[in-house]
């Protein structure tokens, strides 16, 4: 439940690290925190915490600015840059508020690109006072891409590394690597493995940290499997699991995708107990994402496409989510398709998290893009901004009861007390409604602290826009307008106010 990413500086070329959590003993998220901002190409943000307010994060940066790597003009400008990169670590106390410490892995910075090429970090907490930093090491001699490893061990407030070394090397390319603690000082390394020279093939593969070294890479996914696309992995005590998607060719019955879910029970992969959520022959699976929750309830979601061409009236993509017991692989879950609450699928969507907020709720993080060349701030349907609104990070909660049915949760309900997402000190406004639920006309009341154009419109459970109520420069005060909801349907909808770059949202009952 703690998340980074990364936003526009102020100035060009520059990148700000942001991060904020959820507080489960307030069940309230935490303001956005603004980690690292510099010129030097922030990527790849990670980051995991243990119980003791402590986040470890980690991400790559270059050496040059936008400046000096402009000024080299490199035959190879990937190359180049890849050479450049570096890891970096930080030390970040959530109950304080404070930075303890900011490190960059030991290696050669003689020059701009003396060196390892390094990319893609992940962090795992093995415990209160250990941790694992893993990434990928290129040699473009050998076209072949190792992954490392640090341990970082807890001295007093600091934390100290230990020289960096190989933890898997081989011939073969390694993509989506995922890396999570398993026990004390135990982890499990998963990666999409393709086979070079020859027939290409995409499998699936691990090793195992014992706490001193990893062990040889082996096979996960099924020995037939030769078209594996995307993974996730995720573990909660004794309790993990792998979800990843593969494509099938059957020129027989016609071609198909499949989203597994293979469990990890009682410390081992337990492969004979792999169960097919999903089986489609006309949308390509991509992004599964896991999350288990500490009875051993599951969520699995995923992203679901057809590779056409698209328009801003059609269905671009959308969010499947299956609930069950990772415990019991073969029994009931529960699927919510392509579900209002849960995704918009006039959006295309390019990034996608899941997460338990608690034991019945559950919270999916999107990045989403109107199919619309718009210079403006997307507003989303059901959900509410994460952060800068032009980055589009959308906030979705929701319920999966025991029937399959899903019941909408109010994302304001975790920002109560704290400035919600998208807000703004310099330009905040505050949405009231009046009655609500109302009959055949309600009262909306919002407040402006500076001069904006603000735009409030009305939409449906669906995500279909009703009505645009106001769009308009307007100076400071405090407005009422009135609201005719008398040819309005019974049912739940959502009034959207927008004003400069923040956005508020409220639920709106019409009852007849």
């Amino acid at each position: 439940m703690h998340f980074n990413w990364l936003e526009k500086g102020e100035s060009f070329g520059e990148r700000k690290l942001c991060h904020r959590y959820l507080d489960f003993s307030a069940h309230r998220f935490s303001t956005k925190r603004t980690i690292e901002v510099n010129h030097y190409a922030l990527n790849s943000p990670a980051s995991d915490a243990p119980a003791d307010s402590i986040e470890i994060l980690s991400w790559a940066q270059s050496r040059h600015t936008e400046n000096s790597f402009s000024a080299i003009v490199p035959t190879n400008p990937v190359q180049a840059f890849v050479k450049s990169q570096d890891i970096w670590f930080a030390v970040y106390n959530t109950a304080k508020d404070s930075l303890i410490q900011m490190n960059r892995l030991e290696d050669d910075i003689s020059t701009l690109s003396s060196g390892r090429a390094e990319a893609n970090p992940r962090v795992t907490l093995l415990s209160s006072s250990r941790a694992l930093i893993t990434w990928q090491v290129m040699n473009f001699a050998a076209n072949k891409a190792d992954i490392w490893y640090v341990l970082l061990t807890k001295n007093g407030p600091q934390w100290t590394q230990t020289p960096p070394a190989i933890a898997v090397t081989g011939s073969d390319v390694m993509t989506q690597i995922k890396v999570s603690a398993t026990a004390q000082d135990k982890a499990v390394m998963v990666w999409l493995n393709t086979s070079k020279g020859g027939t290409l093939h995409n499998t699936i593969k691990f090793s195992v940290f014992d706490g001193t070294s990893w062990s040889a890479p082996d096979l996960l996914s099924a020995p037939d499997d030769k078209s594996c696309n995307y993974l996730d992995v995720r573990f909660r005590g004794e309790r993990g699991g792998l979800a990843y998607t593969k494509f099938v060719e059957d020129t027989v019955n016609g071609h198909y995708e499949k989203l597994v879910l293979i469990p990890w029970l009682s410390g081992n992969w337990k492969k004979a107990l792999a169960v097919d959520l999903l089986v489609d022959s006309v949308n390509h699976l991509q992004l599964p994402k896991l999350a288990i929750c500490k009875d051993g309830i599951a969520a699995v979601a995923v992203k679901r496409e057809k590779m056409i061409t698209k328009s801003e009236n059609q269905r671009i993509s959308q969010i499947d989510v299956f609930k069950g017991d990772i415990s019991q692989p073969s029994g009931v879950w529960h699927h919510a398709e392509a579900n209002p609450y849960i995704c918009d699928t006039t959006r295309q969507i390019s990034e996608l998290n899941i997460a338990f907020i608690t034991t019945d709720t559950l919270l999916v993080l999107t990045q989403e893009y109107p199919m619309l060349a718009v210079n403006a701030a997307s507003i989303p349907s059901n959900g509410i901004v994460f952060g800068d609104p032009y980055m589009n990070q959308v906030l979705r909660c929701f319920s999966i009861r025991d029937d399959g049915s899903v019941v909408d949760v109010d994302e304001n309900n975790y920002f109560l007390g704290i400035p919600g997402p998208g807000s703004s000190q310099d330009n905040k406004s505050v949405l009231q409604c009046y009655p609500n639920p109302c009959t055949d006309h309600a009262t909306v009341r919002f407040d402006l602290t500076g001069p904006s154009l603000v735009t409030m419109e009305l939409y449906n459970i669906q995500g279909s826009r009703v009505a645009t109520l106001i769009r308009q420069d307007m100076s400071t005060g405090l407005y009422e307008i009135d609201l005719n909801t008398s040819l309005l349907k019974p049912g739940t909808y959502v009034c959207r106010l927008l004003t400069g770059d923040t956005v508020h949202s409220l639920k709106l009952i019409v009852a007849k």
